[in-house]
This record gives C-alpha cells, sequence and structure tokens, in this order.
C-alpha cells in the first residue's frame, strides 16, 4: 500500500510553473529586483491564475515573469491533464507552497542543499 502525497497536486502545479521560472531572461533582471524575485513570482502566479484554462495561465505567467520562450514537454502534459479547476484553484490560493517547491526543485537542480546552508 502505498502513501498518499498531501502535496502531489501541488507538486504538479509546480512542475507547471518551473519551466516560465526558468525561461526567465535573467539577463534583463536587476539585482535590485533579484532580491525580492520569488515574491514576486508569487504574486504573479496568483494574478495570472485567475483565468479559465491552464494553457491561459502559462501564457500569462510566462508574458508577466519575461519567459523567453518555454521548452518543457511536461507543460502540455499538465495542461492537458484534466486538474485545470484543482490547479488553478492552488496556483490562487496556496501560491507560496508551490513556490516553496519551486524553491526546492532550484537547489535540487543547482546541486545545493539548502539544509547545509541553515
Amino acid at each position: 500500500m502505498t502513501e498518499h502525497d498531501p502535496l502531489a497536486t501541488h507538486r504538479k502545479a509546480a512542475e507547471l510553473v518551473l519551466p516560465v521560472w526558468r525561461a526567465m531572461d535573467w539577463d534583463s533582471v536587476s539585482p535590485r529586483r533579484r532580491m525580492g524575485i520569488y515574491d514576486e513570482f508569487q504574486q504573479k502566479i496568483r494574478s495570472a491564475a485567475h483565468c479559465a484554462t491552464l494553457t491561459e495561465f502559462v501564457s500569462r505567467l510566462a508574458d508577466k515573469m519575461g519567459a523567453i520562450a518555454l521548452s518543457d514537454p511536461r507543460v502540455l502534459e499538465i495542461c492537458s491533464s484534466g486538474k485545470e479547476e484543482e490547479l488553478l484553484a492552488i496556483l490562487r490560493d496556496e501560491a507560496a507552497i508551490v513556490v516553496l517547491l519551486v524553491r526546492q526543485a532550484q537547489e535540487i537542480w543547482k546541486g545545493v542543499d539548502s539544509h547545509e546552508n541553515l
């Protein structure tokens, strides 16, 4: 018997926004803006999630964050997963958890264990 992951849907939401994060034009992000970029990302996720479809959400978020080109095929898989209402609700109401999961994924991707830095 497998244990249910209470954050499974949150993880899907993070998988959806992570490619937008990674596609941002970081050269155009000022050092001052970088200091609050996770808060900005969270606010823009919430704002973009007030729409009818996940494809519209991704498009809005990419525009708001200055993402150059999305290339992750998981975006299309998640957008067509049939969980639009559930994911959009999490993106609107629990964006802080989604951004925390994005940060965690970035740390793993960069090979940094955040617990070593505490």
